[in-house]
């Protein structure tokens, strides 16, 4: 098991423009949290909200602007060379949300599975290699080995080539897993199974797991922790049951509100502009200022810090010098009358 610490954690993308104006996009802006050994961190937040790419700058496939990112001590973004690289993988593995995308349809399962083990585990004797490969996919649920190995990604439905992916992942042995929405291009069913698999195989493996989603009902169903990510900044973060059951965050409580009321045991409504946030400009101000119906002054004009908060860290206004048995300062009642305390 490994524990990871992400520390002011900041990725800046130049996009294409005039030679002389070249535009900024502030994808993630000053990251701080921690997921412990064996622990697994639910990441939720909307589309463009800079999940995937912390998630990426984990792996270390993108490289940190600002901060650091640690893994049992070791700086990700310091790490140089082919071979540091392939160290650091075998470690921390991915599984990626397209299951029908990531495996190579030219080559069969087999092929996928022992290229896996013999690029990281090269003094390895075929024998041996083919005996992983058949232990690997009888620990996702592909069994009888020998069948699935024949056969090529085309042929399998896309649970089958999901498990082929976490096999490939787990594959190299790591200590922590990083599922980038691994149940969002399947069906329900489906996915429930493949969110089983991984709570089971994550106790079996002693696995540490990054888990990004969309869908807060998975997010409360597989994690110990969550952050809530708005336009690349991490605005709340804790404990899963107690963001979910009393959300601190102004965004939290509109996120919160988008699933069905069943989620939750009391309903919690926020109204919000549609006006969406600006990731280019790089103002100091607040990300969720434009919708955010509680929004002051200072919101639009300063960018607000984390403020630690019980066992939570909210990055609100609304929470400065606030004391922790005052609650949280978005009130929302069973009548869904909603109040800025």
């Amino acid at each position: 098991m490994s524990k990871i610490v992400f520390a002011d954690v900041s990725k800046i993308f130049v996009l294409k423009g005039s030679l002389f104006r070249k535009q900024k996009l502030h994808a993630v802006s000053g990251v701080s949290m921690k997921i412990e050994e064996g622990h697994t961190l639910a990441v939720v937040g909307e589309s463009g909200c800079g999940k995937t790419t912390l998630a990426r700058l984990l792996m270390g496939l993108h490289r940190p602007d600002g901060g650091s990112i640690l893994v049992d001590g070791e700086n990700v973004g310091a790490l140089k060379g082919k071979e540091a690289l392939r160290h650091f993988r075998s470690n921390v593995q991915m599984i990626f949300q397209d299951p029908f995308a990531s495996l190579n349809p030219a080559h069969d399962v087999g092929s996928i599975l022992t290229r896996a083990v013999t690029l990281h585990h090269p003094e390895l004797k075929s024998i041996q290699v083919r005996q992983q490969v058949a232990d690997l996919l009888t620990l996702v649920g592909l069994t009888p080995p020998a069948d699935f190995m024949r056969k090529h990604p085309a042929q399998l439905s896309g649970g089958q080539r999901q498990r082929i992916g976490i096999a490939r992942a787990l594959a190299v042995k790591p200590s922590v897993i990083v599922a980038d929405e691994p149940t969002s291009m399947l069906d329900v069913s489906i996915g429930i199974d493949i969110m089983n698999l991984l709570i089971d195989l994550k106790q079996k493996q002693k696995l540490t797991m990054m888990y990004i989603t969309h869908n807060l009902a998975s997010a409360r169903y597989m994690a110990d922790e969550m952050a809530v990510f708005y336009a690349g900044t991490c605005v709340e973060y804790g404990d899963i049951d107690e963001v979910v059951n009393v959300p601190y965050h102004p965004y939290t409580v509109l996120l919160l509100n988008s699933t069905p009321e069943p989620f939750r045991s009391e309903a919690a409504e926020i109204e919000a502009s549609e006006e969406g946030a600006d990731l280019i400009s790089g103002k100091p101000q607040c990300m969720f200022c434009r919708r955010c119906p509680a929004a002051v002054d200072r919101c639009f004009s300063d960018f607000p810090p984390d403020y630690t908060y019980g066992t939570r860290r909210v990055r609100c206004f609304l929470y400065e010098g606030r004391e922790e048995d005052q609650g949280p300062a978005v009130e929302v009642d069973i009548y869904r009358r909603k109040s800025y305390v």
